[in-house]
């Protein structure tokens, strides 16, 4: 049985909860991270990720590191990973970290940890696809990806799928105004593949959402959550 200890991340990358918001962005540009965890005093405080960091992008107003700061979900080495899996799904947490701040363990790391098997992926994807367009505002989608709680878009020209916008793509990109100026180019699979082509796909290229594609057809979506939750045991 795995426990959070086999996938513990210690290179926690840290932010004092009085540091000014753009301070936190300018931090987790140079790293490339999803998250900080914030520290008062040298002990933690909290967790601030990235979806809430872009949210107050073009606020001109001063903010800082502690107002938007998660309560962080607190986890221990010895502790089963399937249950700390469990408990980041009853509380929408995409990280989990220990309480003295030495290890940070992430949905990322989680997959590393597992192997797919040969499971058609059209039996594990979702099939109802949150998009976006690519004449969309980027302010609308980093909008769209909060309310949503999602990492990446698939992005549609018409109803083609054409590329994928993630969370990261628009942090280095600060001043894009459009989805077209920030996609990348679509990694996904055909509805016949296998489940160990869509986890060997997100190990490989550090990708936490997969699209199924059939020619022109966006045909459904496999990310971590589904993984995770069909195979960590």
């Amino acid at each position: 049985m795995l426990k959070v200890g086999d996938v513990l991340n210690p290179e926690v990358v840290t932010i004092d909860a009085r540091a000014p918001l753009d301070r936190a962005r300018s931090i987790m540009q140079k790293y490339g991270i999803g998250s900080l965890v914030v520290l008062e005093e040298g002990k933690l405080d909290g967790i601030l990720y990235l979806e809430d960091v872009l949210l107050y992008r073009n606020v001109n107003i001063d903010l800082w590191v502690k107002g938007l700061a998660r309560v962080p979900l607190i986890t221990y080495p010895d502790e089963p990973l399937r249950k700390l899996f469990d408990r980041m799904k009853l509380t929408d947490s995409k990280y989990a970290v220990t309480e003295d701040a030495s290890g940070i363990v992430s949905l990322t790391d989680m997959v590393g940890a597992v192997e797919g098997d040969d499971t058609p992926v059209k039996e594990v994807m979702t099939r109802e696809v949150i998009t976006c367009k690519t004449w969309e505002s980027v302010d609308s989608v980093i909008r769209r990806m909060h309310t949503f709680k999602l990492t990446g878009l698939p992005v549609l020209r018409g109803r083609k799928p054409v590329g994928f916008v993630t969370l990261k793509d628009l942090l280095k990109h600060r001043n894009a105004k459009k989805v077209k100026d920030v996609m990348k180019p679509l990694i996904s699979v055909p509805s016949t593949a296998r489940m160990s082509e869509v986890v060997e796909l997100m190990k490989k290229h550090s990708i936490g959402r997969v699209p199924v594609v059939d020619g022109v057809r966006l045909y459904g979506i496999v990310d971590r959550w589904d993984v995770l939750d069909r195979y960590l045991r």
